[in-house]
């Protein structure tokens, strides 16, 4: 039984997410309502929340699952609809409801986070995303419950009822549906009353009515409400009293299924009595409901706690909380937590690098076929001062808005549509090709963006921010392609500037090298990447406040250069660093794309629950946003599932990835397969294996590091197939671009591992003998700088390359000396 995420705001029955242990890798977006026509998945919102989904629709807002980039936790965020702007009715009623529901701070009523305006002037409200069914749902299938389990969901909702009240504030609404059944850590039932959308302040009797409206849900009003008129906290007495009436009795006390009729039986009759419909073992509670269902206000319970009290005395004290197991059996698929590597040693890394400064390695030349990315948000600042053409700037502020909120479809077609017409200023026109290829390359369409990238960069002022950014779409796209020469080209380029004393802006020109550095790393060239990361820190290190952007993209070609020296620790720390800056930045797609390197970077050091979470996180909030790396998350992730046991989960979700449509990406496209391939292993399905890594190793040739690591694979399949021969010649390969670049990105060990087996297979003991004891000697010094004893131990036995590597090595030449 899955259980069903739903967090509470519109007053009438909202539709309920479906979340299984699988992130929804399939769901498709429910078709645009008021608020999805404007707020698609992936749109950001105040900043800083992503949406992921929607949670439920009505008639005056929108609940949508989102992420809170900043502090990293699932929250709903509920938007008003914009035709409602206007309409102060339903803006008071909106701030009521989280001015209400802020004050009542009780652990079973829902927390309100936060509330603000956009700049549109639509209003937005964020909750706690709960997770659980509602009570209606558990009386569908589970009516009526034993007074033990019915009392130990009422009485702690009776509990949030009298803090609200305390403060003057009357719910009007309690049903079942607006009880949600979460489960608290201890694995006990935690109800939470949602949606005081119609709460409002009581004062000295004053009504609580709107203008005489009927306000509320049929079956649980009051006579009072239903009659419209001056009511008070015993509203909530009596319908908290109909829906313990249901749970115990399986009944409610107005039996009609229309609702005037029900209105007019609550009206003008008495409710049927308890006694009369319930079971024998909860007729004792028969008193109590005749009061409390009291046709005159007057004759009720004066207060929740009173109707407590008298439940209480009957049950004979407090019930006991219910294990949620108990009512809804358990859960079909294991919650992975996150738990950090909280005792890696925190570092202070120098690069190892003689300190020569960056040599000119090539000549640029034209690029034809290549493609993009982009970064920042707001890159287009000084559009207002562009004179004249308005038409054109205006249809740059909105392709502006719409890139900065993910809208990405939206921005490429403003800024098109602005391209297309006379007499754009050429300044103008690099903005608007800028726009297009930031869009395009999160898209994943990177010729697309590579060719609106070098438009830009003929028309924007050499060394500015924007040509910064229209250069790092460059890099990036080349660096996918493992275009070597051309990002040599673009380090001459970049050398070129600083020459001519062009840096008039440090951060900008930080980004750039850092950028750069990471890609020229990856095409095989680690001298060169050290120089410019160490130019890049140079500048750095000069600036009083850098900007967070630049900072992060400096520790990200850190982090790389750790991995590529066989410093793991040092490689994680910074990628933590790299996302605290892309986060203080707001650019959720960075924080996406970085915390799936960590993500990989856990499962590298062994610790695959830990990263599981993370490539869940991630999936959940890139999906929804359509990045362009989303297709690797999913393979890695399906990957990290069959490590932990859920192979057919984990084939599934491996095998989506690898089959999404996607624009040409040998980095991407390599990535898929070979995970897809490692999972088919698993399986023991060794021929669609060795076919996947065969196309994982076509599709690499132009990245040496991941070549290196499919040619390793792809021998090790060789290996058990009997093929020693052709084993021994791609392991040879793969151990050759290891020993010429230094270190390698991934799979520095299974690399080791299978040249020492393929030349044991050939023939060659001796020198598999040394290759294999130089492997677990190089393993040992990696595992040394996590420092800590027990993640030493994480990382040498639950990698399975490691793991496999020191048992081949022990029966092989023995054991390690201590």
């Amino acid at each position: 039984m899955s259980d069903k995420d739903r967090i509470g705001g519109l007053g009438t029955s909202p539709q309920i997410i479906h979340p299984s242990g699988l992130p929804r890798v399939n769901d498709s977006f429910p078709p645009p309502g008021p608020v999805a026509g404007q707020f698609q998945p992936g749109t950001v919102v105040a900043g800083k929340f992503t949406l992921k989904s929607i949670i439920a629709t009505g008639g005056t807002a929108t609940v949508f699952e989102a992420w809170d980039m900043l502090i990293e936790r699932p929250v709903a965020l509920k938007l008003l609809h914009p035709h409602l702007v206007a309409d102060q009715t339903a803006v008071a009623r909106f701030r009521r409801e989280a001015q209400a529901t802020a004050r009542v701070r009780h652990p079973n009523v829902v927390d309100v986070l936060e509330m603000g305006i956009r700049r549109d002037g639509t209003f937005y409200m964020v909750q706690e995303l709960l997770t659980g069914k509602t009570l209606n749902e558990l009386l569908t299938i589970r009516k009526p419950l034993s007074p033990e389990r019915a009392l130990s969901l009422a009485i702690p909702i009776m509990g949030g009822l009298s803090a609200a009240h305390a403060l003057g504030i009357v719910h009007r609404d309690v049903k079942p549906d607006n009880i949600i059944l979460t489960t608290a850590t201890s694995g006990e039932i935690m109800p939470k009353l949602i949606d005081f959308g119609i709460a409002k302040a009581v004062k000295d009797g004053q009504s609580i009515t709107h203008f005489g409206a009927v306000i509320g849900t049929p079956h649980y009003m009051s006579p009072e409400q239903v009659r419209g008129h001056t009511s008070d906290i015993r509203v909530d007495v009596w319908a908290i009293a109909v829906v313990l009436y249901e749970m115990l009795s399986g009944s409610r006390p107005f039996a009609d299924d229309v609702p005037i009729m029900i209105m007019t039986n609550i009206a003008t009759s008495s409710p049927i009595p308890f006694e009369a419909v319930a079971p024998k073992n909860v007729k004792q509670y028969a008193p109590i409901f005749k009061k409390a269902l009291a046709r005159n206000i007057d004759d009720r319970f004066p207060t929740i706690l009173a109707l407590r009290d008298a439940l209480l005395q009957i049950a004979g004290g407090h019930p006991q909380p219910v294990p949620a197991i108990e009512l809804f059996g358990e859960p079909e698929s294991k919650i992975i937590p996150l738990n950090p590597f909280t005792q890696l040693p925190v570092v202070n890394d120098e690069f190892s690098d003689d300190g020569d400064e960056m040599d000119s390695v090539a000549n640029d030349d034209d690029d034809d076929d290549v493609n993009s990315i982009g970064s920042r948000q707001n890159i287009l600042n000084s559009s207002r001062a562009i004179a004249g053409a308005a038409p054109a700037l205006d249809l740059l502020a909105k392709a502006e808005r719409a890139l900065e909120v993910n809208a990405l479809a939206d921005a490429l077609r403003n800024a098109e549509q602005a391209l297309a017409l006379p007499s754009v200023a050429p300044d103008l026109q690099g903005k608007l090709y800028l726009t297009c290829a930031i869009a395009s390359r999160w898209q994943g369409d990177l010729t697309n963006s590579m060719k609106a990238a070098q438009e830009a960069l003929a028309r924007l002022a050499r060394g500015s921010q924007e040509w910064h950014l229209a250069f790092d779409c460059v890099v990036v796209a080349q660096g996918q392609f493992g275009r070597k020469e051309r990002l040599l080209a673009r380090a001459d380029e970049l050398k070129s500037l600083e020459e001519e004393g062009d840096i008039s802006l440090p951060g900008a020109f930080v980004a750039s090298a850092s950028r750069l550095a990471r890609y020229v790393l990856r095409a095989g060239v680690p001298r060169l990447a050290v120089q410019l990361a160490r130019g890049a820190r140079r500048y750095a290190e000069r600036q009083k406040n850098l900007a967070p952007e630049a900072g992060a993209w400096l520790d990200v070609v850190r982090a790389e250069i750790a991995l590529h020296e066989g410093d793991p620790v040092t490689h994680v720390r910074r990628l933590e660093t790299a996302i605290d800056g892309f986060t203080a930045a707001r650019d959720m797609r960075l924080v996406c794309q970085t915390q799936f390197d960590l993500g990989l970077a856990y499962l590298a050091l062994g610790a695959t629950e830990n990263a599981a979470s993370i490539l869940q996180t991630v999936l959940g909030v890139a999906e929804p946003m359509a990045l362009d790396f989303v297709p690797a998350v999913k393979a890695s992730l399906g990957y990290t599932f069959a490590l932990l046991g859920r192979l057919k989960e984990g084939i599934e979700l491996a095998v989506a990835g690898e089959k999404t449509k996607m624009h040409p990406n040998p980095d991407i496209e390599s990535a898929c397969l070979l995970a897809v391939a490692r999972v088919r292993k698993l399986q023991s399905d060794t021929d669609t294996a060795l076919s996947l890594t065969k196309r994982a190793v076509d599709a690499s040739v132009d990245l040496p590091g991941r070549h290196a690591h499919a040619l390793a694979f792809y021998a090790s399949l060789q290996i058990n197939r009997g093929q020693f021969e052709a084993a021994l010649k791609s392991a040879t390969e793969s151990f050759t671009t290891l020993d010429r670049l230094g270190g390698i990105e991934e799979g520095e060990p299974l690399i080791r591992l299978v040249y020492a087996l393929a030349l044991r297979a050939a023939g060659q003991e001796a020198e598999g003998r040394k290759r294999i004891a130089e492997a677990r000697k190089r393993l040992y010094e990696m595992a040394r700088r996590l420092g800590d004893k027990h993640w030493q131990n994480t990382f040498l036995s639950n990698a399975p390359d490691n793991a496999r590597l020191l048992s081949v090595a022990s029966q092989w030449i023995g054991d390690a000396a201590t």
